[in-house]
Formats: C-alpha cells, structure tokens, sequence
C-alpha cells in the first residue's frame, strides 16, 4: 500500500526553529563568527555562518564550525556539498539539526560533536535535511565513535553479522524493492549502533510465513558488559511486512534504544504486531518516533507504533489504522510509561469478543505499574461484541483493594466510541485504576459515559471529567500545565497539543 513519504520530522519545536539557532549555517551574511586556520568559533549568543562562504574554505582544507562558551546549537538550514578530501567537524554544546542536505560528492570526511555540555543535546536530522556520501570509504565520526558507512541493507546484514556491537550509519537512501522479498528477517541479532542520517529505506518487503521475532532487525538486545545500543534518526517507506509473532517494520523485539525512527506501509501478524517494533522490555525506550501504518494483528497485542509496550514511549505518535484483539492505537499492551504521545489511527478489535478483549484509542491494555500521561487519543475506537473500549485506553489494570495498579493523568481523547450490546465501553476508558486531571469529548465520541467499568469512586469520578467539543477546544483543560500543551485553532483541529510534539 502507497502512502505519504514519511520523512524525520522535528518532534521538538525548539530545535527546529530556525530562529533558534545559535549558529544557524544558511545563505545570510556571516556574522559573530571568528574563522581563523579553519575553525569558525561563534562570539555572539547568536551567529551565522553563511554557506557559500564555508563551502569555499571546504575546498581548500578541513573546516571546523563551533558553538564556543557563548552559544548552544548548531542548525544547518541550507544545502551544504563539497567535493574535496576535507573534513567538516560540527561542535555543538547541545543540538546538531540538521534541516537540509548535507552532501559529501567526494572523498570528505564529517565530524560530529553534540551535547557538550550534557544537557540531553541531541543529533536531530529534519525537515527533508539528511547527511549524504558518495565514498563508502569516507570517514563519518559521531562524538568520538568511529562509523562504518553502509549503503546497503545486504552490506549491513553482512557487516553486522561479523560485528554485531559496532557502530554504522546508512550513508544513503535505499530502494529495498531491487532485494525482492525476504523469506526471513534480514538481520537476525543487532547490539550496537545503526545511526540512518536522516535517509529513509523504502519498499522493504517480508513474507517471514510463521517466523517469530520479524523486522528488519529479528533482535535488537542489550548484552551484558556492552554498552547499551541505539537505532536512530531512521525512516522505512512503504514497507510490507508479515510474520508470525513477534512482528515489527524496525524491529520483531528490542531491549535498546529506538529514537528518530519513522514507518509508513503494512504490518501483519498473528500474534503480537506493531507497526514499528514487535515488542519492547529491559531499560531500552522508543523515543520521538512515529508509524502511518495498517497494521493487522490477531490472537495478541496490536498497536500502531508497538505491539507489547514494556519499555517507556515518549514524544512519539501514531497514525494509520489497526486492527486486533488487543488493540491500541500506539500500543496494543503496554506495562511502561507512556508520556507526551498520540494516535489518530482508526482501532477496531476483532474476534468474536470475549470479556478479555481490550480496544483503546491509545492503548489497549495496559498491565501493573502502568502510565500514561500526557497524551491523547483522536481516532475512533470500535470494540468486540464483549470486552473492554474506551477512547484512550480499553483497560488499564486495577486490583480490587487500595494500591493503585497503574494511572493515567492530564490526558483526553475525543474519538467516536462504539461496542458491542455486553461491552463495557466508555468515552475515556473501558476500565481504570488511578486517575487525575483526564477528559473526553462528549460530543465526537458519541457517549456521554466516561468510563465504562470501575469508575464507582468519587475520586475516578471526578478525575475523568467531559467536556462538549466546544469546551475542548476554548482553553486548555484543568490540570493541563501550559509548558507542556499548547492551542491553536490552527494547530490539531482547535484541541490541545503537545508543544514538544506537535501534530505531524
């Protein structure tokens, strides 16, 4: 199925803004810059380097362009190519954003350096902006790691095989439609680092039959006395996966880090499916990624971006359609925290529908120790004929005595919710535990019932509150804290969105 080229967005506003650059590398003037024997250090809170200016001394050596003491960023906003031996080195205190191409034509050399000054600073690659080479032999070192460039999903199969810790970086796009279809996962076990550039693979195709653990990476694990690996800044384009269990576009089952990584395309599975990963555990999380994905699940959980959820989401979002039994809009099961997040996806549930069936607009069911916070839900959410729905989530674990199992807190939903005649559906949630601060839309979800079961307390009563579509969209609800939500009525239809994660 074709869909919308997903490309790496910028999920955090401030490091997309140009505006707030401190060295913005763009076609003005160079200003507050001091270049001396190649390297260009900023001397003003904020600097320009222009791009002509630094493409003429890449001809003739090694350039170095640097925050120093006075600034933070680096964004470079305009195309950048050189075609010499010289090696560019960016030094950032916080974040490199890279909003344009950056293109190697000849035998160059990059350096990266980010998050000087510890302050979570991050190598961010958006807005269509990616880092290209022509020569698979250049060197491409990233804060004092050294990367083997690959251009090829057989090439990383095959260097990985060898090294499985070592750090790569997909020095190109991809056209996996020239691989036809794989029989099995193209890489079976992964530790290190595969870094994308900001490039996208596309048409990767798996017909894995009744494999488990399917993706382009079968595992993705952490191994003891190894450093903890990462998956980044990576898009799939119109992939077609199919599996048995275990079933993800990026990864079948991951216990590292997954940050910046993008699907479109088909997922399907028998068992447990998400759109981007299969199933996440250990301390590994799946940071600022999203999925536009059918994914078709069956006897287990299904979600739009993850299937089984126990590693924390953050900053990420789904949109698409998904369909199972255990079906979550961003994910189908989930004993994590799961916070600044959304989905859009359409969520049906399927199967004939018993009472352990849950259908959720962001989450299907969430188990003990469970969170959601900061996150909502806008795709309608139908339900089995038995079970569990609610617009955000379809159950969320309760015991029966005083401990709170899991919580959910300044969160709302405002999709369409319809069950079954011996469902317990609700507007918010099928069922909850704790509770506070959370909303939903009385008017698009069609039912004036906030939660369908186990909402008897005063308390739950009056932390899942609704509103009128009218009152949704004036003013954030109460509870919601204005650093981290916004509204616009041009921004998210008029209802509250996450400034760090804005609507893509």
């Amino acid at each position: 199925m074709n869909r919308t080229l997903l490309l790496l967005p910028a999920l955090v506003l401030a490091c997309s803004s140009t505006s707030q650059a401190d060295v913005s590398i763009s076609n003005r003037p160079t200003r507050n810059m001091s270049c001396d024997a190649g390297v260009c250090t900023a001397t003003a809170s904020k600097a320009v380097l222009n791009v002509g200016d630094l493409q003429t001394m890449l001809a003739s050596g090694d350039v170095a362009a640097k925050t120093g003491s006075v600034a933070n960023d680096i964004a470079i906003v305009r195309l950048l190519s050189w075609n010499s031996t010289s090696r560019l080195t960016l030094d950032a205190n916080t974040n490199l954003n890279v909003q344009a191409p950056v293109t190697v034509t000849g035998s160059g050399a990059i350096t990266l350096t980010y998050n000087n000054s510890g302050s979570k600073g991050d190598l961010i690659f958006s807005n269509g902006g990616n880092a290209t080479f022509a020569n698979l032999s250049s060197s491409l070192v990233i804060n004092g790691n050294s990367y083997t460039l690959i251009g090829d999903i057989k090439s990383l199969a095959s260097a990985t095989g060898v090294n499985p810790y070592g750090f790569y970086a997909l020095a190109r796009d991809y056209d996996a439609s020239t691989d036809g279809t794989y029989r099995h996962s193209p890489i079976t076990q992964f530790t290190g680092t595969l870094e994308g550039l900001g490039h996208s693979i596309f048409h990767l195709a798996i017909r894995a039959g009744e494999d488990s653990d399917v993706g382009l990476f079968a595992r993705f694990f952490v191994q003891k006395h190894k450093p903890a690996g990462a998956l980044r800044n990576l898009a799939l384009n119109d992939v077609i996966i199919k599996g048995a269990n275990v079933v993800g576009a990026l990864v079948g089952i991951s216990n590292s880090n997954i940050h910046r990584c993008f699907v479109t395309g088909t997922v399907r599975a028998s068992g447990t499916v998400g759109g981007l990963v299969g199933a996440t555990g250990g301390e590994g999380v799946v940071s600022n990624s999203g999925a536009d994905v059918t994914v078709e699940g069956g006897r287990s959980e299904t979600g739009g971006l993850v299937g089984s959820a126990a590693a924390n989401i953050s900053d990420s979002f789904a949109r698409g359609s998904v369909s199972g039994r255990f079906a979550g809009g961003l994910a189908g099961g989930a004993a994590a925290i799961i916070q600044r997040s959304y989905s859009v996806a359409k969520v049906t549930g399927q199967g004939n529908g018993s009472r352990n069936h849950f259908v959720g607009g962001l989450v299907g069911g969430g188990g003990i120790g469970s969170v959601i916070v900061d996150s909502y839900a806008t795709g309608s959410v139908t339900g089995a004929t038995k079970g569990l729905a609610g617009g955000l989530a379809g159950f969320m674990y309760k015991f029966g005595g005083k401990q709170t199992a899991s919580f959910m807190a300044t969160s709302y939903s405002t999709g369409l919710v319809q069950c079954g005649a011996e469902a317990r559906c609700g507007g918010f949630s099928g069922l909850v535990d704790g509770v506070r601060s959370n909303f939903w839309d009385v008017t698009t979800s069609g039912t004036s019932q906030g939660v369908g079961k186990g909402c008897g307390s005063r308390s739950c009563q009056a932390n899942v509150t609704g509103l009128t579509d009218d009152q949704l969209k004036s003013a954030l609800p109460d509870g919601f804290n204005p650093a981290i939500w916004g509204q616009s009525p041009d921004i998210n239809n008029g209802y509250p969105y996450l400034l760090a994660n804005p609507p893509q």
